[in-house]
């Protein structure tokens, strides 16, 4: 997705700047392709399973409520800001903005999301949640004695 953005935005880039872009006509429809080719294999899908994965399974649910209404939230931004940013970066700018958080959030995967293939949501939960730490109850303090 990163690569089909930067396309786009070097081809917009050089059409601006009276560039003759006509043997690359093609260019736009074929990073648009590859673009939903690569949201569809990657961005589009990948987060509702890691939810699934990834998340406790107390908190599942109000979670993924959550998640979901953040996605959807940015998806809203990002639709109702398009034509603004392009007013203000160009189009091919705005093409670039869009293909350096594609891959920011790229890096952010690599860096950040654990692997979960071939491992069970139990042990997945634990390895994310760490130890288990045991508090002592208060009722088994012992009082220690009083200064006089």
């Amino acid at each position: 997705m990163t690569v089909a953005l930067a396309a786009l935005g070097t081809f917009f880039y050089l059409k601006d700047n009276k560039y003759d872009v006509t043997e690359f006509g093609w260019l736009p429809l074929a990073s648009f392709v590859i673009f939903v080719i690569g949201f569809s294999l990657g961005y589009g899908p990948v987060p509702w399973l890691m939810m699934g994965e990834i998340l406790p399974a107390k908190i599942r649910g109000p979670a993924a409520s959550l998640v979901t209404a953040f996605n959807w939230s940015c998806t809203f931004v990002v639709t109702k800001t398009f034509t603004d940013v392009i007013v203000y970066l160009g189009t091919y700018g705005t093409f670039w903005l869009f293909g350096s958080i594609c891959f920011s959030s790229l890096l952010f995967v690599f860096i950040w999301v654990p692997e979960t293939q071939g491992r069970s949501l139990e042990d997945i939960e634990r390895n994310l949640t760490g130890a288990v730490r045991r508090m002592s109850s208060i009722a088994n303090l012992k009082p220690s004695p009083m200064a006089v």
